[in-house]
């Protein structure tokens, strides 16, 4: 079932429209958090953090060293991007490569990214 979230009131819908209520406490953290879902078992993707809590996130999980060395060793726009950007975007050809090379899981680099939104305060 899909869920939308007013955030003006703070309030779940279900897709006919009807207030839903919830009883699990961490799910309406979720959304007093600013969470977004669209289903209540599978939180929405969390798509962007600042750099600072994705470089934080990655030296707590041991990645730190293998993503910098993969940065370092692509081509100098992806270098130029990364280090001029304010944030990081889950779908960037350098997540997607550090996927793509085994440095992390898809699954993985979901959980950092939820883990580095809430350092944002997202």
């Amino acid at each position: 079932m899909s869920y939308f979230v007013d955030y003006t009131i703070p309030r779940v819908y279900d897709t006919d429209g009807n207030i839903v209520e919830h009883d699990n406490h961490d799910f309406v953290a979720f959304l007093e958090a600013g969470g977004v879902v669209t289903d209540i078992s599978k939180p929405a993707q969390i798509t962007k953090a600042s750099k600072n809590s994705v470089l934080k996130v990655l030296d707590s999980h041991g990645y730190y060293d293998a993503v910098m060395a993969l940065i370092n060793a692509a081509p100098r726009a992806y270098q130029i991007d990364f280090q001029t950007a304010l944030s990081v975007e889950r779908g960037h050809p350098l997540v997607l490569a550090t996927i793509a090379q085994g440095v992390f899981s898809e699954s993985e680099a979901d959980s950092m990214f939820v883990e580095a939104a809430a350092m944002d305060g997202g």
